[in-house]
């Protein structure tokens, strides 16, 4: 307290529990008995800790479809993403987010929407823009300007492509038979609830997914305004993906 040291009474085999962010430190236990320090404080004059936002129910039903979907078009992509071919899908895609500017119309996500309902993209071209959706932050800032950023924190389109074929090898390998359907969106769900106590919940750094829940947060991240409506309900804020590290 402001005036002394204050050590509560506590019975042998008693535990504490507290938050992760009172501040405290333990003496190490290599015998006899353990002690902790907290420093707590004691004023009324102060704000409580704001409440943990409670999980709200989300259909995640449509993705299902699209989760299985994956696994054919991530056995086809894999051939499609080799060099020196990737260069040229990359630079097919830029194009392509450069012409949706035309006429101020900033229009790339429908526009690419549209062409892959109507069978018009080639497979190189497809992997390079579902990979660009995994960043989803930098992916909606090229949709707003129609270009990549200029300010160092554009994404290596190649570079990302690449380690998205490493992953999309790792799933086909798994083969379908690894993706239980209910039991995988039941850990999405979960995945999402350890994101929601991350600080901030931007990022993805405290948490790391399963394979298969990777794959449906890769899906997920397909329909981006679906995304971070869906952040939002589930983890309190926007879930970035960031898989540069």
């Amino acid at each position: 307290t402001a005036d002394e040291f204050r050590v509560p009474e506590r019975p042998a085999g008693s535990y504490t529990i507290h938050r992760g962010e009172v501040a405290h430190g333990v003496t190490a236990l290599e015998h006899g008995t353990r002690y902790s320090l907290f420093l707590c404080d004691t004023r009324q004059d102060v704000d409580p800790p704001p409440a943990v936002p409670r999980m709200e129910p989300v259909d995640l039903s449509f993705l299902r479809a699209a989760v299985r979907a994956q696994f054919g078009f991530f056995e086809d992509a894999a051939q499609a993403t080799q060099m020196p071919m990737l260069e040229q899908h990359v630079a097919a895609y830029l194009a392509k987010l450069a012409h949706a500017a035309i006429g101020n119309r900033h229009d790339h996500h429908a526009r690419m929407v549209e062409a892959a309902s109507l069978g018009a993209l080639s497979l190189g071209v497809e992997a390079v823009w579902k990979t660009h959706m995994l960043r989803p932050l930098l992916y909606a800032q090229a949709c707003a300007i129609s270009s990549q950023p200029m300010d160092g924190a554009a994404l290596d389109l190649v570079a990302a492509v690449r380690r998205q074929e490493v992953f999309m090898r790792k799933v086909v390998a798994a083969g379908r038979d690894a993706y239980d359907e209910d039991a995988t969106l039941a850990e999405y769900r979960a995945f999402m609830r350890r994101a929601r106590l991350a600080h901030p919940p931007a990022s993805d750094d405290a948490v790391e997914p399963s394979l298969m829940v990777d794959l449906v947060w890769h899906t997920h991240m397909q329909f981006p305004a679906r995304y971070r409506r869906d952040c939002v309900r589930m983890a309190g804020g926007f879930v970035d993906h960031i898989d540069e590290c």
